[in-house]
């Protein structure tokens, strides 16, 4: 229970108590609880700022620490990891009045959570170009995505978007156009592909559960071979039998 309330407090859930508690040094119980909530803002913002660096290039210091607390404040940490903190930002910047002018903005916080996510990922290493082409001839049924992996549609050019604020250059001039992306681990980096709608059909059907052949059938034959060098070389599918 007192644990719980020292919680409440930092988080600013509950007022800081005048009495029963005693600050250290010359520091009144009001000042005492003001530093733990000032430490406890400090470590969220560092969290949502290592998740969300685009977002932050963006929005600049500023207004990115405002945001932040504002989070914060609305959505205490319920959780000791704080890494898993942060995905409730994506939503958060939905109603951001940042948004208004950079509307792009929820979905590269979802890229930023995403690429967080699948690089923590503790996923199998998928299968090579010629034990995929065995898996396939053998039992295609068991042909399954590895969990390192993900999909983002995006009414706007979002990589090119990413890529740009990394350089600290200017927005694409057809940063309005959609793009579909995949994120997968390999060699313990992420990396970042556009896909074709066909390619993003594909790996959704996939991740719904149906069969890698039938997942395909919609696409040319030009269309599944790049797909499957691509699928081979970014080793992202695994196995099911091997887990």
């Amino acid at each position: 229970m007192k644990n719980r309330f020292f919680y409440n407090v930092v988080t600013g859930a509950e007022k800081a108590p005048t009495e029963g508690f005693k600050a250290a040094g010359s520091l009144s119980v009001e000042g005492g609880f003001a530093v733990y909530q000032r430490g406890y803002i400090a470590r969220l913002t560092e969290t949502l700022g290592d998740t969300y660096e685009s977002v932050w290039r963006v929005l600049g210091d500023d207004l990115f620490f405002e945001a932040c607390e504002e989070f914060i404040t609305r959505s205490p940490s319920q959780s000791y990891n704080l890494s898993d903190y942060s995905v409730k930002f994506i939503d958060f910047m939905i109603s951001h009045e940042a948004t208004a002018d950079f509307p792009f903005l929820p979905d590269l916080a979802h890229l930023g959570w995403l690429h967080k996510e699948v690089f923590h990922g503790m996923g199998d290493i998928g299968l090579g170009g010629e034990e995929l082409m065995s898996a396939l001839s053998e039992r295609a049924e068991d042909v399954k995505l590895t969990p390192n992996f993900a999909i983002l549609k995006s009414a706007y050019r979002l990589f090119d978007i990413w890529k740009v604020l990394k350089e600290e250059g200017p927005l694409p001039e057809n940063w309005q156009e959609p793009q579909n992306l995949a994120l997968y681990k390999m060699d313990n980096q992420v990396y970042v592909r556009e896909i074709s709608a066909g390619e993003t059909e594909f790996f959704e059907n996939l991740q719904a559960g149906m069969n890698i052949l039938e997942a395909c059938e919609k696409l040319s034959p030009q269309e599944i071979t790049a797909l499957f060098e691509f699928l081979g070389s970014a080793r992202c599918l695994i196995w099911a039998k091997m887990t």
